[in-house]
């Protein structure tokens, strides 16, 4: 598995990972249309992650969500966060 996609219907809130046992497969998080926010530590610890994607619905990033994503080169948060937590990256 190369990538995860985080889809939701309405309001979602991402608290962890889905898949998180695999966590070491994943390079790519794409979080699609309808999560609203990324709670704390949602993704630590993906260290091969190389790219995150986040949808416009995507209001809040929690402390440490994407913290120990050490091969992280692209974010692309959209227009719609308002609020990113402490040493979220």
């Amino acid at each position: 598995m190369d990538d995860y996609s985080v889809q939701s219907v309405g309001s979602a809130m991402i608290t962890t990972a889905p898949y998180s046992n695999d966590h070491n497969l994943a390079t790519a998080i794409v979080i699609e249309s309808g999560v609203t926010h990324i709670g704390n530590c949602a993704f630590y610890g993906f260290a091969y992650v190389e790219s995150v994607t986040i949808a416009d619905t995507v209001k809040s990033i929690g402390n440490e969500a994407f913290q120990g994503c050490g091969r992280l080169m692209s974010l692309d948060t959209g227009s719609g966060v308002e609020t990113i937590g402490q040493s979220a990256l």
